[in-house]
Protein backbone atom coordinates (compact mmCIF):
# COMPACT_ATOMS: atom_id res chain seq x y z
CA UNK A 1 0.00 0.00 0.00
CA UNK A 2 2.28 3.22 -1.19
CA UNK A 3 1.68 6.61 0.22
CA UNK A 4 0.11 8.94 -2.12
CA UNK A 5 1.28 9.86 -5.15
CA UNK A 6 -0.02 10.61 -8.92
CA UNK A 7 2.01 8.68 -11.39
CA UNK A 8 -1.02 8.10 -13.62
CA UNK A 9 -2.44 11.64 -13.15
CA UNK A 10 -4.40 12.86 -16.66
CA UNK A 11 -3.21 16.48 -16.37
CA UNK A 12 -1.62 19.31 -14.48
CA UNK A 13 -5.08 20.22 -13.37
CA UNK A 14 -7.08 19.06 -10.40
CA UNK A 15 -10.23 20.27 -9.32
CA UNK A 16 -11.06 19.22 -5.08
CA UNK A 17 -14.09 18.91 -4.47
CA UNK A 18 -14.65 19.38 -0.35
CA UNK A 19 -17.03 19.55 2.36
CA UNK A 20 -15.28 21.33 4.68
CA UNK A 21 -12.37 23.86 3.45
CA UNK A 22 -11.55 25.02 6.89
CA UNK A 23 -11.22 21.45 8.34
CA UNK A 24 -7.04 21.02 9.25
CA UNK A 25 -6.74 17.58 7.16
CA UNK A 26 -8.06 18.66 3.75
CA UNK A 27 -6.31 22.16 4.05
CA UNK A 28 -2.92 19.74 3.90
CA UNK A 29 -4.32 17.38 1.34
CA UNK A 30 -5.07 20.78 -0.89
CA UNK A 31 -1.40 21.74 -0.08
CA UNK A 32 0.13 18.78 -1.21
CA UNK A 33 -1.97 18.44 -3.92
CA UNK A 34 -0.39 22.12 -5.25
CA UNK A 35 3.07 20.27 -4.97
CA UNK A 36 2.10 17.81 -7.62
CA UNK A 37 -0.37 20.02 -9.73
CA UNK A 38 0.08 23.15 -12.11
CA UNK A 39 -3.28 24.35 -11.09
CA UNK A 40 -5.70 23.28 -7.99
CA UNK A 41 -8.97 24.76 -7.70
CA UNK A 42 -11.03 23.92 -5.08
CA UNK A 43 -14.94 23.74 -4.59
CA UNK A 44 -16.46 23.73 -1.31
CA UNK A 45 -18.21 24.46 1.62
CA UNK A 46 -17.25 25.75 4.84
CA UNK A 47 -18.51 24.54 8.62
CA UNK A 48 -18.92 26.67 10.97
CA UNK A 49 -17.06 24.13 13.83
CA UNK A 50 -13.95 24.29 12.35
CA UNK A 51 -11.65 28.10 13.25
CA UNK A 52 -8.37 27.29 11.07
CA UNK A 53 -8.32 30.70 8.87
CA UNK A 54 -4.62 30.49 9.26
CA UNK A 55 -4.52 27.52 7.13
CA UNK A 56 -6.08 29.63 4.40
CA UNK A 57 -2.67 31.56 4.53
CA UNK A 58 -0.87 29.04 4.06
CA UNK A 59 -1.87 27.71 0.51
CA UNK A 60 -0.01 28.00 -2.19
CA UNK A 61 -0.64 30.86 -5.13
CA UNK A 62 -1.47 27.84 -7.75
CA UNK A 63 -4.78 27.35 -5.67
CA UNK A 64 -7.80 28.89 -6.12
CA UNK A 65 -10.56 28.40 -3.37
CA UNK A 66 -14.54 28.50 -4.26
CA UNK A 67 -16.80 28.90 -1.49
CA UNK A 68 -19.46 27.34 -1.72
CA UNK A 69 -21.22 28.69 1.51
CA UNK A 70 -21.23 27.62 5.27
CA UNK A 71 -22.87 24.30 6.44
CA UNK A 72 -24.59 24.60 9.87
CA UNK A 73 -24.76 21.29 11.46
CA UNK A 74 -27.92 20.07 11.67
CA UNK A 75 -30.06 22.71 9.10
CA UNK A 76 -30.15 20.04 6.20
CA UNK A 77 -33.14 21.58 4.81
CA UNK A 78 -30.61 24.51 3.76
CA UNK A 79 -28.35 22.22 1.64
CA UNK A 80 -30.26 21.45 -0.97
CA UNK A 81 -30.33 25.07 -2.61
CA UNK A 82 -26.11 24.73 -1.56
CA UNK A 83 -25.50 21.61 -3.37
CA UNK A 84 -27.61 22.69 -6.33
CA UNK A 85 -25.63 25.70 -7.05
CA UNK A 86 -22.55 23.19 -6.48
CA UNK A 87 -23.61 20.73 -9.19
CA UNK A 88 -24.26 23.61 -11.61
CA UNK A 89 -20.86 25.10 -11.09
CA UNK A 90 -19.92 21.39 -11.68
CA UNK A 91 -21.64 20.51 -14.70
CA UNK A 92 -19.86 23.36 -16.15
CA UNK A 93 -16.56 22.09 -15.68
CA UNK A 94 -17.20 18.66 -16.77
CA UNK A 95 -15.76 19.15 -20.06
CA UNK A 96 -13.13 20.55 -18.94
CA UNK A 97 -9.76 18.47 -18.60
CA UNK A 98 -9.25 17.75 -14.67
CA UNK A 99 -8.46 15.20 -12.31
CA UNK A 100 -10.64 15.34 -9.64
CA UNK A 101 -9.99 14.77 -5.94
CA UNK A 102 -13.18 13.89 -3.69
CA UNK A 103 -13.65 14.28 0.10
CA UNK A 104 -16.15 12.02 1.41
CA UNK A 105 -19.40 9.92 0.00
CA UNK A 106 -21.18 13.25 -1.24
CA UNK A 107 -18.39 14.37 -3.22
CA UNK A 108 -17.55 11.09 -4.35
CA UNK A 109 -21.00 11.02 -6.06
CA UNK A 110 -20.33 14.14 -7.31
CA UNK A 111 -17.28 13.11 -8.97
CA UNK A 112 -18.96 10.68 -11.04
CA UNK A 113 -20.63 13.44 -13.07
CA UNK A 114 -16.92 13.06 -14.59
CA UNK A 115 -16.68 10.39 -16.96
CA UNK A 116 -12.79 10.71 -18.50
CA UNK A 117 -11.50 11.90 -15.77
CA UNK A 118 -8.62 10.66 -13.35
CA UNK A 119 -10.80 10.70 -10.24
CA UNK A 120 -9.29 10.09 -6.31
CA UNK A 121 -11.84 9.60 -3.65
CA UNK A 122 -10.53 9.92 -0.06
CA UNK A 123 -12.28 8.28 2.89
CA UNK A 124 -11.59 9.50 6.41
CA UNK A 125 -15.40 8.56 7.86
CA UNK A 126 -17.54 5.43 6.55
CA UNK A 127 -20.97 7.16 6.35
CA UNK A 128 -23.16 4.30 5.75
CA UNK A 129 -21.66 2.98 9.28
CA UNK A 130 -23.56 5.68 10.95
CA UNK A 131 -27.13 4.18 8.87
CA UNK A 132 -29.26 1.57 9.12
CA UNK A 133 -31.44 -0.98 7.24
CA UNK A 134 -32.01 -0.39 3.68
CA UNK A 135 -30.84 3.36 4.11
CA UNK A 136 -27.28 1.68 4.93
CA UNK A 137 -27.47 -1.12 2.00
CA UNK A 138 -28.37 1.65 -0.77
CA UNK A 139 -25.29 4.04 0.51
CA UNK A 140 -23.15 1.35 1.01
CA UNK A 141 -24.07 0.20 -2.78
CA UNK A 142 -23.33 3.74 -3.98
CA UNK A 143 -19.68 4.18 -1.82
CA UNK A 144 -18.52 0.97 -3.64
CA UNK A 145 -19.81 2.56 -6.70
CA UNK A 146 -17.75 5.34 -6.39
CA UNK A 147 -14.83 3.25 -5.61
CA UNK A 148 -15.33 1.48 -8.38
CA UNK A 149 -14.97 4.20 -10.80
CA UNK A 150 -12.23 6.01 -9.00
CA UNK A 151 -8.48 5.35 -10.05
CA UNK A 152 -7.23 6.12 -6.82
CA UNK A 153 -8.94 5.78 -2.97
CA UNK A 154 -6.84 6.96 -0.28
CA UNK A 155 -8.16 5.67 3.04
CA UNK A 156 -6.92 8.19 6.20
CA UNK A 157 -7.27 5.16 8.61
CA UNK A 158 -5.75 1.05 7.41
CA UNK A 159 -8.87 -0.18 9.72
CA UNK A 160 -10.93 0.96 7.32
CA UNK A 161 -9.30 -0.74 4.38
CA UNK A 162 -8.58 -4.12 6.48
CA UNK A 163 -12.63 -4.02 7.68
CA UNK A 164 -14.58 -3.17 4.59
CA UNK A 165 -13.03 -2.54 1.78
CA UNK A 166 -10.17 -5.32 1.57
CA UNK A 167 -11.77 -6.70 -1.85
CA UNK A 168 -10.18 -3.78 -3.56
CA UNK A 169 -6.73 -4.02 -5.13
CA UNK A 170 -4.17 -2.63 -2.99
CA UNK A 171 -2.29 -1.43 -6.09
CA UNK A 172 -5.40 1.05 -6.35
CA UNK A 173 -5.42 2.27 -2.54
CA UNK A 174 -3.35 4.73 -0.12
CA UNK A 175 -3.03 4.72 3.40
CA UNK A 176 -2.51 8.53 4.26
CA UNK A 177 -2.73 9.27 7.55
CA UNK A 178 -3.77 12.30 9.78
CA UNK A 179 -0.65 12.99 10.56
CA UNK A 180 0.21 16.40 12.62
CA UNK A 181 1.51 19.15 10.15
CA UNK A 182 3.33 21.83 12.78
CA UNK A 183 3.64 24.53 9.81
CA UNK A 184 7.18 25.34 12.18
CA UNK A 185 4.54 27.26 14.84
CA UNK A 186 5.37 24.29 17.36
CA UNK A 187 7.49 22.09 19.53
CA UNK A 188 7.02 19.12 21.56
CA UNK A 189 6.46 19.54 25.34
CA UNK A 190 9.73 18.38 27.05
CA UNK A 191 8.50 18.33 30.94
CA UNK A 192 4.50 17.39 31.39
CA UNK A 193 1.96 19.63 33.63
CA UNK A 194 2.88 17.99 37.29
CA UNK A 195 0.56 20.48 39.25
CA UNK A 196 -2.43 18.08 39.60
CA UNK A 197 -4.53 15.68 36.56
CA UNK A 198 -5.55 17.77 33.58
CA UNK A 199 -7.55 16.37 31.24
CA UNK A 200 -8.44 17.51 27.84
CA UNK A 201 -10.86 17.16 25.46
CA UNK A 202 -9.87 19.20 21.87
CA UNK A 203 -11.83 19.13 18.88
CA UNK A 204 -15.15 18.77 17.72
CA UNK A 205 -17.51 17.73 20.75
CA UNK A 206 -19.43 14.74 20.54
CA UNK A 207 -20.98 11.69 22.25
CA UNK A 208 -22.64 13.35 24.46
CA UNK A 209 -23.47 10.39 26.48
CA UNK A 210 -19.87 9.93 27.30
CA UNK A 211 -19.51 13.51 27.88
CA UNK A 212 -22.26 13.62 30.61
CA UNK A 213 -20.44 10.52 32.26
CA UNK A 214 -17.09 12.30 32.53
CA UNK A 215 -18.50 15.75 33.64
CA UNK A 216 -20.55 14.07 36.45
CA UNK A 217 -17.25 12.28 37.58
CA UNK A 218 -15.25 15.10 37.35
CA UNK A 219 -17.79 17.72 38.62
CA UNK A 220 -17.18 16.08 42.34
CA UNK A 221 -13.33 15.61 42.31
CA UNK A 222 -12.26 19.24 42.23
CA UNK A 223 -8.34 17.85 42.53
CA UNK A 224 -8.86 17.28 38.98
CA UNK A 225 -9.49 19.53 36.05
CA UNK A 226 -11.06 19.63 32.87
CA UNK A 227 -10.72 21.78 29.83
CA UNK A 228 -12.80 21.24 26.47
CA UNK A 229 -11.09 23.11 23.59
CA UNK A 230 -13.63 22.79 20.38
CA UNK A 231 -17.12 23.07 19.82
CA UNK A 232 -19.85 20.72 18.62
CA UNK A 233 -23.84 20.83 18.42
CA UNK A 234 -25.68 23.76 20.66
CA UNK A 235 -27.08 20.70 22.53
CA UNK A 236 -23.64 19.32 23.79
CA UNK A 237 -22.32 22.87 23.71
CA UNK A 238 -24.91 23.80 26.41
CA UNK A 239 -24.42 21.13 28.29
CA UNK A 240 -20.06 21.55 28.62
CA UNK A 241 -21.13 25.30 29.27
CA UNK A 242 -23.71 24.50 31.81
CA UNK A 243 -21.12 22.27 34.01
CA UNK A 244 -18.68 25.29 33.61
CA UNK A 245 -20.48 27.79 35.24
CA UNK A 246 -21.10 25.80 38.11
CA UNK A 247 -18.09 24.06 38.79
CA UNK A 248 -14.45 25.66 38.46
CA UNK A 249 -12.32 22.94 37.57
CA UNK A 250 -14.47 22.27 34.31
CA UNK A 251 -13.53 24.82 31.72
CA UNK A 252 -15.32 25.76 28.55
CA UNK A 253 -12.59 27.62 25.66
CA UNK A 254 -14.50 27.04 22.81
CA UNK A 255 -12.98 27.53 19.55
CA UNK A 256 -9.23 27.14 18.60
CA UNK A 257 -6.41 27.53 16.16
CA UNK A 258 -4.41 24.31 14.77
CA UNK A 259 -1.48 24.10 15.06
CA UNK A 260 -1.09 27.72 16.84
CA UNK A 261 -2.92 27.06 19.72
CA UNK A 262 -2.10 23.68 20.59
CA UNK A 263 1.52 23.85 22.55
CA UNK A 264 -0.13 25.91 24.83
CA UNK A 265 -3.39 23.74 25.22
CA UNK A 266 -0.98 20.78 25.36
CA UNK A 267 1.05 22.37 28.15
CA UNK A 268 -1.58 22.95 30.31
CA UNK A 269 -2.12 18.94 30.27
CA UNK A 270 -1.22 15.83 31.33
CA UNK A 271 -3.91 13.40 29.73
CA UNK A 272 -5.79 13.53 26.17
CA UNK A 273 -9.24 12.35 26.47
CA UNK A 274 -10.27 10.59 23.26
CA UNK A 275 -13.11 8.38 24.17
CA UNK A 276 -14.98 7.65 21.22
CA UNK A 277 -18.25 5.77 21.05
CA UNK A 278 -16.85 2.28 20.36
CA UNK A 279 -20.70 0.86 19.83
CA UNK A 280 -20.32 2.66 16.50
CA UNK A 281 -18.67 1.14 14.17
CA UNK A 282 -17.05 3.89 11.79
CA UNK A 283 -15.27 5.07 15.37
CA UNK A 284 -14.10 1.27 15.95
CA UNK A 285 -12.10 1.51 12.94
CA UNK A 286 -11.11 5.38 12.50
CA UNK A 287 -7.73 6.67 13.46
CA UNK A 288 -8.46 10.41 14.96
CA UNK A 289 -5.70 13.18 15.05
CA UNK A 290 -5.43 13.36 18.60
CA UNK A 291 -3.28 10.08 18.09
CA UNK A 292 -1.18 12.11 16.29
CA UNK A 293 -1.08 15.15 18.12
CA UNK A 294 -0.44 13.22 21.55
CA UNK A 295 2.53 11.45 20.25
CA UNK A 296 3.93 14.61 18.72
CA UNK A 297 3.59 16.79 22.11
CA UNK A 298 3.83 13.58 24.54
CA UNK A 299 0.78 13.94 26.10
CA UNK A 300 -0.32 10.41 27.42
CA UNK A 301 -4.00 9.23 25.84
CA UNK A 302 -6.65 7.29 27.64
CA UNK A 303 -9.11 6.03 24.43
CA UNK A 304 -12.13 3.28 23.92
CA UNK A 305 -11.48 -0.14 23.95
CA UNK A 306 -12.36 -2.39 21.10
CA UNK A 307 -10.93 -0.02 18.57
CA UNK A 308 -8.36 0.85 16.34
CA UNK A 309 -7.03 3.48 18.10
CA UNK A 310 -6.48 1.36 21.06
CA UNK A 311 -4.19 -1.02 19.36
CA UNK A 312 -1.91 1.75 18.57
CA UNK A 313 -2.13 3.13 21.93
CA UNK A 314 -1.45 0.08 23.68
CA UNK A 315 1.28 -0.62 21.35
CA UNK A 316 3.20 1.95 21.33
CA UNK A 317 2.38 2.40 25.35
CA UNK A 318 1.10 6.08 25.13
CA UNK A 319 -1.57 5.36 27.54
CA UNK A 320 -4.74 3.04 28.64
CA UNK A 321 -7.84 2.06 26.65
CA UNK A 322 -10.97 1.56 29.04
CA UNK A 323 -14.32 0.99 28.84
CA UNK A 324 -16.98 4.11 28.47
CA UNK A 325 -19.63 3.35 30.82
CA UNK A 326 -19.86 5.49 34.00
CA UNK A 327 -18.05 3.05 36.19
CA UNK A 328 -15.32 2.17 34.04
CA UNK A 329 -14.44 6.05 33.58
CA UNK A 330 -15.32 6.75 37.11
CA UNK A 331 -13.05 3.79 38.39
CA UNK A 332 -9.93 5.12 35.91
CA UNK A 333 -9.72 8.27 37.01
CA UNK A 334 -10.20 7.60 40.56
CA UNK A 335 -7.64 5.13 40.64
CA UNK A 336 -5.29 7.90 38.25
CA UNK A 337 -1.99 9.77 39.39
CA UNK A 338 0.45 12.53 38.12
CA UNK A 339 3.40 9.91 38.42
CA UNK A 340 1.17 6.88 36.20
CA UNK A 341 0.81 10.27 33.73
CA UNK A 342 4.22 11.09 33.59
CA UNK A 343 5.46 7.38 33.09
CA UNK A 344 3.49 7.48 29.77
CA UNK A 345 4.94 10.85 28.95
CA UNK A 346 8.39 9.84 29.36
CA UNK A 347 7.43 6.97 26.94
CA UNK A 348 5.74 8.61 24.02
CA UNK A 349 9.47 10.67 24.23
CA UNK A 350 11.39 8.01 23.49
CA UNK A 351 8.57 7.18 20.20
CA UNK A 352 10.08 8.25 16.43
CA UNK A 353 8.17 11.24 15.84
CA UNK A 354 7.98 10.34 12.22
CA UNK A 355 4.97 8.04 12.99
CA UNK A 356 2.86 11.03 14.11
CA UNK A 357 4.46 14.00 12.13
CA UNK A 358 4.72 14.94 8.11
Amino acid sequence: MNEMSYQNKKTNKILVISQAINQPRIINRIKSLSKQYENVEVYSFKRNKYDTKNYINLLDDKVRIKIIGEIQDGIYINRIGLYTKLIILLVRKVFSKYDIYSFGLDSGILSLLFIRSYKVYEISDIKWLYSKGILRNIQKRIDYLVCNYSDKINFTSEGFYLKYYSFISEKKISIIENKFKTYNLVNPIGSIYEKNISIAYVGALRYKNILENVLNIISERNYIELNFYGEGSEEVNNLVKDYASRYDNIQFHGKFRNPDDLERIYKGTNINFVCYDNTLENERVALPNKYYESGFFNIPIVCSKNTFLSTLVEKNNMGWSIDIDYDSLKCFFDNLTVTDLKKKHDNIKLLDKKIFIK
